[in-house]
């Protein structure tokens, strides 16, 4: 595996990127998670015509409050992080980083 030093940038920055997209979208999906669950707090508050069914707004804020999935996930479920550590799993991982080290300590 004799890579040349362009291609091992370029597949840093691109990795960088990835997780700095990664987490911007996470905290995108956040903020309009807040903002979501404020609106239908004051909906719910709000006296309205034709009346809200309070129980389904309360189930729906439950739903929203509960949701662990996409990029809601725990950082170490998100499938991004998960298939960049996969080439790391078993003896290739080894190779991987012994490559790495010898890289790095020809440098």
């Amino acid at each position: 595996m004799d890579l040349p030093l362009p291609l091992v940038l370029i597949v840093g920055f691109a990795l960088a990127y990835l997780l700095c997209s990664a987490r911007l979208l996470r905290k995108r999906a956040e903020e309009m998670h807040t903002t979501v669950l404020k609106k239908y707090e004051t909906l719910q508050s709000m006296p309205t015509w034709p009346p809200v069914y309070t129980e389904k707004i309360d189930r729906l804020m439950r739903r929203i409050r509960n949701t662990n999935t996409g990029v809601f996930a725990p950082f170490a479920q998100q499938p991004a992080l998960q298939a960049l550590l996969l080439p790391f799993g078993g003896y290739g991982g080894v190779q991987i980083i012994e490559y790495l080290v010898k890289f790095f300590g020809a440098l």
